[in-house]
This record gives structure tokens, sequence and C-alpha cells, in this order.
């Protein structure tokens, strides 16, 4: 992040403790991970065009999603937070819990990306099926697209014809 009032740039976590707004009693927060928050690095931008794709479909995913999508949080298995391997992520060819796409529908469908649970759900305002489902009353079309550009490449790298047996390497 850069700081306009003085051109310095910085971890926001790392900032935020350098200047006093994180004490050190941090109650029931868990020490080892707010330490880890300190030293992670910064997430793509979803917008720089320059960082390789995955990278900022992964850090919108994070920064949007993974507050819930996380181990523990929801009854599904779905982790959408930063740093965590595309294969422990339960997203490609992983079936819904609660498909709204069609009956079929699968997390990221990498035979159909378009009909992928995870785009479509970000395209939609319906209560009980947009995403996130707190806080959006407008359709993200720059983050959908972003998704749905990952998740077709996540098929063309998948090998030859979508659903190939080349698994896909991204995080």
């Amino acid at each position: 992040m850069v700081y306009p009032s003085t051109g310095r740039s910085g971890n926001q976590m790392r900032t935020l403790n350098e200047i006093g707004y994180l004490s050190r009693d941090r109650g029931r927060a868990n020490p080892i991970r707010i330490h880890r928050l300190l030293l992670q690095d910064h997430l793509a931008s979803p917008s720089d065009t320059n960082a390789p794709l995955d990278e900022r479909a992964t850090a919108y995913l994070a920064a949007n999603c993974s507050h819930c999508h996380r181990p523990g949080y929801l009854r599904i298995d779905m982790d959408l937070r930063h740093g965590v391997a595309l294969k422990d992520r339960a997203l490609v060819d992983t079936k819904a819990e609660v498909p709204t796409a069609t009956p079929q529908s699968r997390r990221i469908d990498l035979a159909n990306p378009e009909h992928s649970e995870i785009h479509h759900r970000m395209t939609r305002l319906e209560p009980g099926v947009r995403m996130p489902l707190i806080g959006s009353h407008r359709v993200d079309e720059a983050g959908a697209r972003l998704v749905l550009d990952w998740i077709k490449q996540l098929a063309q790298d998948s090998g030859p014809g979508a659903g190939g047996t080349k698994t896909p390497t991204t995080r």
C-alpha cells in the first residue's frame, strides 16, 4: 500500500502495528496469526494487469470471500484464503452444496467455465444466491470478469479439452 501523505509504501498491518493502532494486548486474537499477517507480502491488486491472472483472481477471492469461505466457519469445505494451494481449496470440479446455476453445478466447472457456481453467484443479486451474501447491492462486473477469466485459464491449463488430465498448478 502507498500512503498518499508520505509517498511511502508498506504492509498495512505492519504499519498499523508500528504506529500503535494494534495494541500488544490482543485479547482473544491469535498472536501467531497476527505475526504472520504483519510479515505477509501484499496481495496482488485485481486491477493490476502486470500481475499474473491467478494471483489477481485469488487475491480478489481472498479479500472478498475468505472471511466466510475458510476452514471452521461454514459447513462447507471451500477455502479461499490467500496462500492456500488450489488443490486444497476444494473448488475445481467439486459439486456445489446448494447449486443455483444448474442442478449439477460445480464450484469451478472446467468443462463449462460460464456455469461455474462461484462465477454465477458473483453475477446475481437475488437474496440467498448472491455472493457475498451481506453488503453486496450490485454486481462487481470487473471482479466477476476477473474470476471468469481465471476459471477459463484453469480450463486451458488442465490439458486438451476442458476437464483434461493435467492438474492446474495455480494457487
